[in-house]
């Protein structure tokens, strides 16, 4: 990519830089030796990269030291990426630091949000799939309807159970929003609706025949 089509993208997101500020950037110069973590944001988006992968050299076998001083031990990259994340908190520590060790795990429940939320999205997208199938009639076969019927409540039960976790676990985690007909799933005793669920796929959607990935809007139409 050219550095003037990385502008481009950059000013799409809100940074104008100039020519030569980005370029000051990309070599390193003296005037820009460190760049702010919201700048490693723009630039990932930018490159449509996740942002750890500017931050460690996770393709190659290079090792990576965490600490300037003098003797710090270094890691592999994949290692290094993994503790960045929160799912490595085995990386060797100088002994002053030993007392501390059990406050690491406070920060555990970091990773299991993040698992929670992967899993609530993949529930909800996959509800959202197997409700576009049954509202387009794609199957003739009765036991099949059925069979994918069953499936979306299990779907539905998954996601009231994974909700309720989270309320109860996470209390000050705000919950992702779910589009309007599924909203029962909240309801302190949820009443299991028959399914389809009429109201739920966009037009655009049932038009696809597949649900969207990124986040649904409240003020969208549905079909």
């Amino acid at each position: 990519m050219s550095n003037d089509a990385l502008r481009e993208r950059l000013a799409l997101l809100g940074w104008d830089l100039t020519k030569d500020s980005l370029a000051s950037i990309l070599s390193g110069s003296s005037k820009r030796k460190i760049m702010p973590a919201a700048d490693v944001l723009l630039f990932a988006w930018a490159l449509n990269v996740p942002p750890i992968a500017l931050l460690f050299p996770v393709r190659t076998d290079a090792r990576v030291a965490l600490a300037p001083a003098a003797g710090a031990r270094s890691v592999s990259a994949h290692r290094a990426a993994l503790w960045f994340a929160g799912n490595d908190l085995g990386i060797p520590s100088p002994v002053e630091f030993s007392e501390e060790f059990d406050r690491v795990e406070d920060f555990l429940e970091v990773g299991d949000i993040v698992t929670r939320l992967v899993e609530h999205d993949a529930l909800v997208h996959e509800f959202g799939r197997i409700n576009c199938e049954l509202m387009l009639g794609q199957s003739a076969d009765l036991r099949e309807k059925e069979f994918w019927k069953a499936t979306a409540g299990e779907h539905v039960q998954d996601l009231i159970e994974t909700r309720r976790f989270m309320r109860k676990h996470l209390p000050d985690l705000t919950l992702p929003r779910l589009r309007r007909p599924l909203q029962f799933v909240d309801d302190e005793r949820p009443i299991m609706p028959s399914f389809p669920l009429p109201n739920y796929n966009t037009a655009d959607e049932l038009k696809d025949g597949r649900p969207r990935s990124d986040d649904w809007r409240e003020d969208e139409p549905t079909a």
